[in-house]
């Protein structure tokens, strides 16, 4: 299975400070998006073209920028083929995730507890609310559905455009509260409504969101990238067609 990765890192400006001091600036930016990279995929591929890539670095540049930031990074077999990482970084990543393990099954230890509270209680007054839904219509009971106030404030926080199918909202809920709790659901779609998928033409159904768990996204995947992408690109592609005209060793 793989590893769930956290989606922030700590940073420690005066630790970071002392290793870059004799860093010039593009050796210092080609060391973070290394580590960034790192980040989200565990190790760098130990290749020069690969790196040069990751790190933005033009062939001209690459010999002096490399020879200053390739100490700060070891072998994942100790030889000179294998893939690179951080040690520092990969201890700080571990740490991280100990520490949101311990939490999560914190919450859910507490989210627990409280549903069976609760249903200590609704067991009480279940044969109440069965009794004075006797005394009613039976087609008006069965034509109302009895949603809850924090559902009602989910609903009214989505998107309005797509706020259908609120029963399969509501089905959908019932199972994500069982892992996470409601005001963190309420928040996030108020942050999704307020993004630009939230207000673009492929906005998620509540049920979809929710079933997807799309709570747990970095908001960073819900904005539009389209003029970012087309820069990047090009950078890429001057890149590359700097690297084909390289002459081979």
């Amino acid at each position: 299975m793989a590893r769930k990765r956290p989606p922030s890192l700590d940073f420690y400006p005066g630790d970071f400070l002392a290793g870059t001091m004799a860093m010039e600036a593009d050796e210092v930016g080609a060391y973070i998006r290394l580590l960034c990279y790192q980040w989200e995929h565990d190790t760098i591929p130990n290749d020069r073209r690969a790196i040069a890539l990751i790190t933005g670095t033009l062939p001209s540049e690459f010999d002096r920028v490399w020879s200053k930031v390739r100490d700060k990074f070891s072998t994942t077999n100790g030889l000179d083929d294998g893939d690179l990482f951080n040690e520092r970084l990969e201890a700080e990543r571990q740490k991280k995730q100990e520490i949101s393990e311990k939490r999560a099954a914190a919450a859910h230890a507490m989210h627990k507890q409280s549903k069976q509270g609760c249903k200590k209680h609704a067991k009480g007054s279940r044969k109440k609310e069965v009794g004075r839904r006797k005394k009613g219509s039976s087609e008006e009971g069965s034509r109302k559905t009895r949603y809850t106030p924090d559902f009602e404030a989910f609903w009214s926080a989505f998107p309005r455009g797509r706020r259908k199918s609120k029963a399969a909202a509501w089905k959908a809920w019932a199972t994500a509260i069982e892992t996470v709790s409601t005001d963190v659901l309420i928040e996030r779609a108020k942050d999704y409504a307020a993004s630009d998928e939230g207000h673009g033409q492929y906005v998620k159904m509540p049920s979809t969101w929710l079933n997807q768990r799309c709570w747990e996204d970095d908001d960073y995947a819900w904005q539009d990238h389209t003029g970012e992408r087309a820069k990047n690109q090009g950078v890429l592609d001057r890149m590359m067609r700097e690297y084909a005209d390289e002459p081979t060793e």
